[in-house]
């Protein structure tokens, strides 16, 4: 994993809804917390959706809207709620 997809995934984890790991922003949102250029965050999400081995999903789920950048819905799929 990238230096850029872990600050991504960290700033994900930190926005996370707590019960689901779902997180509703927008690319541009997403790189104003993590300190970052939206296209680097984007090449940062396209990372972290590669399947892991073993797997048949990466750590997080990028469910696009209409425009990328706008428009996205992102799931940590690696999360592990409280017990």
């Amino acid at each position: 994993m990238s230096g850029a997809a872990c600050k991504v995934y960290v700033a994900l984890l930190c926005m996370a809804d707590h019960r689901t790991g779902e997180v509703r922003l927008t690319v541009r949102e997403l790189a104003v917390q993590a300190g970052m250029s939206a296209a680097y965050v984007a090449q940062a999400l396209r990372e972290l959706e590669q399947p892991l081995p073993g797997r048949t999903e990466g750590y997080v789920v990028w469910h696009r809207g209409s425009n990328r950048f706008t428009d996205s819905v992102v799931q940590v799929t690696r999360y592990r709620p409280p017990a």
